[in-house]
Order: C-alpha cells, then structure tokens, then sequence
C-alpha cells in the first residue's frame, strides 16, 4: 500500500488536506456522510484522536472506514490514552487496514474535555512515538527487538505546537521530530 499524499508531496504537487473527528455513533455510515463533501476535493483526511480530550468513535475505525470508502485517512495519534504496547499495536492495525499515513500528537489534556477526572497515560512523548513509528518502519522490529514480519511503510508525521512564536524560540523541538 502506498500513500498518494507521500507520492504528491515527492512530486512537489500542492496537497490539500481537511480534517475530522469521529463522530458520536457507532454507526459507520455516519462517518462517510461527514465527509463525503471532502471526496474528490482533499487528497486525504485527518481523523482527530480523541478530539477536544472527548470520546468519540475510535480514530482507527474512522480512519478504517475511510480507506474502505476510498478515501485517504492521516490518522493522529496522540500521547494521552495509550502505552507504548497499544501504540505499537494501533500502528500495525492500522497499516493492516489499509492507513498508510500517521500524525504523532501530543493530544489536548484531559482538564479541557467532558471528564476531567481521566488518567492520561502519557506513556510516550510526541517524539517517543515518532521513533517508535520510525524504527519499526525501518528497523523491522518492535522497540523491545523482536522482529516484524511484514513491517509497515508508514508516511510519518509531527506537528508542533501552534502558538506565536516568542522572541527565544530556537526551533530545538520542531528539530527533534524531523
């Protein structure tokens, strides 16, 4: 499987994304008629992971649904609700299922959403989850060593926080991620 966002970029083409989060259903018609307006128009979508620090249908199956609609899913993963075994574990499933595109993000705090009582796991940072991804695209293995049969060609992406930039930025964080 390959990406057609990796392909576009590689060949300096002007790339159009949108983004959504999943709905409140469990119903997957709901989620192609959401972006069935984006068809055609973005050459992939986002699939928030928990948006708002709120539940919503998982990213994996919106990102899942996406692709067996053939559309194009970027499905974020964020710090906040997975150890490092169920990102690794979401990682395979979702290369399995046809997602061949991944933003690694911090992911908004629990005290901003609906349950603000909720543990953030946090197991990883943002850049720890970037070189999971790398790694086991690269390396052929999971972090532990052990090896990855049919390891994934994910098209890895970060972002950094998206506030003014103060007169002291040095960028060092924005590097770390590249």
């Amino acid at each position: 499987m390959k990406s057609k966002l990796r392909k576009l970029l590689n060949e300096n083409k002007f790339v159009f994304t949108a983004e959504t989060s999943p709905p409140d259903s469990g119903n997957k018609d709901v989620v192609i008629d959401e972006v069935e307006c984006l068809n055609g128009l973005a050459d992939a979508i986002n699939v928030t992971d928990g948006a708002g620090a709120k539940s919503h249908m998982s990213a994996l199956a919106t990102a899942a649904i996406l692709a067996q609609n053939g559309i194009e899913p970027i499905l974020q993963l964020t710090t906040r609700d997975r150890n490092r075994i169920a990102i690794q574990g979401d990682l395979l499933g979702g290369w399995a299922l046809d997602i061949p595109n991944i933003l690694c993000l911090y992911g908004d705090e629990v005290k901003g959403g609906d349950q603000p009582d909720t543990k953030e796991v946090r197991d990883l940072d943002t850049i720890g989850i970037l070189r999971t991804a790398h790694e086991i695209k690269t390396k052929k293995m999971y972090p532990s060593g052990r090896k990855i049969n049919d390891a994934p060609e994910f098209f890895i992406g970060g972002a950094d926080t998206p506030f003014k930039i103060k007169n002291d930025f040095d960028g060092l964080n924005l590097l770390k991620k590249n």
